[in-house]
């Protein structure tokens, strides 16, 4: 796939604005979840992902960002192993997460900043990872999709 595909025209507006109204989640969160399971369905046909898991995924992980202040880093609780937690040591330095010994899950789809290393897609022309509310809803609307570099 080309790289500046943008990922919300790929998402129909009347459609988003339709199912953002019926089922409460922020119009530029549809888009990102249709778009981002519209891309997968054309690179991995067998996938099979649909953007209602991909929402499923951010009302459970963030309410679709909206459990955090805007322009505040969205990350979960400390990897130690406390309070039933998996002991996860920091894997990035704190660069993501904030945190130099521990991991932490970020963004609002919580991934852990392994996995943003090895498979994250940030979605942006800015190719830099979304991990607030405020500049998650900011870079959707000119979200475009950038494949990681070969190596």
């Amino acid at each position: 796939m080309p790289r500046g595909i943008v990922i919300a025209d790929l998402v129909d507006d009347a459609w988003a604005q339709d199912i953002a109204q019926r089922s409460g989640v922020p119009v530029d969160y549809v888009k990102a979840y249709a778009g981002a399971s519209i891309l997968a369905q054309r690179e991995r046909p067998h996938c099979g992902i649909g953007w209602n898991m991909l929402g499923g995924i951010g009302e459970v992980e963030s309410d679709h960002g909206t459990k955090h202040d805007p322009g505040k880093l969205i990350r979960g609780p400390v990897l130690d192993g406390s309070d039933g937690t998996g002991a996860v040591p920091d894997t990035d330095g704190g660069k993501l997460d904030g945190d130099p010994i521990w991991d932490r899950a970020v963004g609002p789809m919580q991934f852990l900043p392994s996995t943003w290393a090895a498979t994250g897609e940030t979605a942006t022309a800015m190719r830099v990872p979304i991990l607030t509310t405020s500049t998650m809803r900011r870079l959707l609307r000119r979200a475009t999709y950038a494949p990681p570099a070969a190596t």
